[in-house]
């Protein structure tokens, strides 16, 4: 077993076992809701109270989820009696089933690790946030896609010109790759800043996800201004012959500082604070990128100098 996967499996315990706080948390303590007040208007509709008749209170709508939960409860057991542990149980089954299929969603684009740490990091939070968040993963693909596709291009080209020593052509593809992706980045930055409830749109958002999803997508897509230099930057590390330099701005995106950020960020009980850890994460691996391409360009001038 290597470092790193013994690093990962140890970060993935350490998540699992703070995921299982705050379910204990939840559990013992609160659902983080005004529980009283959505539980009284549940019971109130059980025992025959009408919307709008004999109810006044506002927000009454919010009483039919804990009344369909409380009826079937007391139906079957007969007696109120712990039925508060009962939605609040349900509500983790929910969130449960949810960050699983988050989970599903992303394990692709971001490999099992990242994606099954991230699901348990927004499993604290409402269901709401995972839809939000796999609803923006499948559309930041449509963004990131032309620039593989750039890279696939570009690699080839960078080992040919490089291992025929010709600098001038390596420059050249550098610099112009990376002017093609920043600048497919930046339009993709400004359709998430314009239209991000178009966007969400797409997926049957309601008023809840398109709350929460409008502040992510603008704040996410901050990243997008970065991400298109890192993404050139591991490409020409591998077309040259330093992929461990691509490895390392890899680990310390996703498990150095993405992860631990979102779970800091998380901590603090305010969901839009957690988008902040994708810019977060991409600033350092931005800078960690350009202190490594230009350390690897320099490398590779003197190298084909020799020559």
């Amino acid at each position: 077993m290597t470092k790193n996967d013994t690093c990962k499996r140890l970060l993935t315990a350490a998540a699992v076992l703070l995921a299982a706080a705050a379910m204990l948390h939840t559990l013992f303590v609160g659902l983080e809701i005004d529980e009283e007040y959505a539980l009284s208007l549940g019971f109130r509709l059980v025992r025959g109270d009408r919307l709008f008749y004999s109810m006044w209170e506002p927000h009454q709508l919010s009483a039919l989820p804990p009344a369909l939960l409380i009826a079937a409860y007391t139906a079957v057991t007969g007696t109120t009696t712990g039925v508060l542990l009962f939605v609040r149980v349900t509500m983790l089954v929910l969130k449960a089933v949810l960050s699983a299929w988050f989970y599903r969603s992303l394990r692709a684009p971001l490999g099992r690790t990242s994606a099954f740490l991230l699901a348990l990091v927004l499993f604290v939070f409402t269901p709401t946030a995972t839809a939000v968040f796999g609803a923006y993963f499948k559309i930041q693909s449509f963004v990131f896609m032309p620039i593989f596709g750039l890279n696939n291009g570009m690699v080839p080209i960078i080992s040919y010109n490089y291992g025929a020593a010709r600098p001038q052509r390596v420059w050249k593809t550098v610099r112009l790759s990376t002017i093609t992706a920043m600048v497919i980045m930046v339009v993709g930055f400004a359709i998430f800043q314009l239209f991000p409830s178009t966007l969400l749109g797409l997926f049957d958002a309601s008023e809840t996800m398109l709350a929460i999803g409008d502040p992510a997508l603008r704040i996410i897509s901050f990243s997008f201004l970065l991400a298109g230099f890192c993404i050139i930057a591991g490409s020409v590390f591998q077309a040259i012959g330093n992929p461990v330099y691509s490895l390392i701005v890899s680990v310390c995106r996703q498990m150095v500082v993405l992860l631990p950020v979102a779970w800091l960020l998380s901590r603090t009980g305010r969901l839009e604070l957690v988008w902040w850890s994708f810019p977060i994460a991409e600033l350092v691996s931005l800078t960690l990128s350009a202190i490594f391409l230009r350390r690897t360009l320099r490398a590779a001038g003197e190298r084909l100098s020799q020559k």
